[in-house]
C-alpha cells in the first residue's frame, strides 16, 4: 500500500525507476569508499611510522582505482539511457 507520494517502489520491483535508483546507489557506495581511501592515506602520512609510507602510496592507488571505476559506471549509465544529464535551470 501506498501513501502520500505518488510512487512507491520496493526492492523487489523491476522497471527503470529501480535501475535509476541502484546506480544512484551505487555512486553513493562508490564516493564513500574514495574519501575513506582518501582519509586513510592521510591517517597513514601524519602518523608517518615506518611501513606507512608503502600504506599511504596503496591507500591513494586504491582511490585513483575506485575513481577511474567511479568515472566508467557514470559512462556506462549515460551510454545506456539510465542516466540524463540537465542544464542548470534558470
Amino acid at each position: 500500500m501506498c501513501y502520500g507520494f505518488g510512487h512507491c517502489y520496493t526492492a523487489f520491483t523491476s522497471g527503470p525507476m529501480d535501475i535509476v535508483m541502484l546506480v544512484k546507489i551505487a555512486v553513493i557506495a562508490v564516493l564513500v569508499v574514495i574519501v575513506f581511501s582518501l582519509f586513510g592515506a592521510l591517517r597513514s602520512l601524519v602518523r608517518n611510522q615506518e611501513g606507512d609510507k608503502q600504506r599511504t602510496v596503496k591507500m591513494l592507488a586504491y582511490r585513483v582505482g575506485f575513481s577511474a571505476l567511479l568515472l566508467v559506471m557514470l559512462g556506462v549509465a549515460f551510454a545506456l539511457g539510465w542516466i540524463q544529464p540537465h542544464g542548470l535551470k534558470g
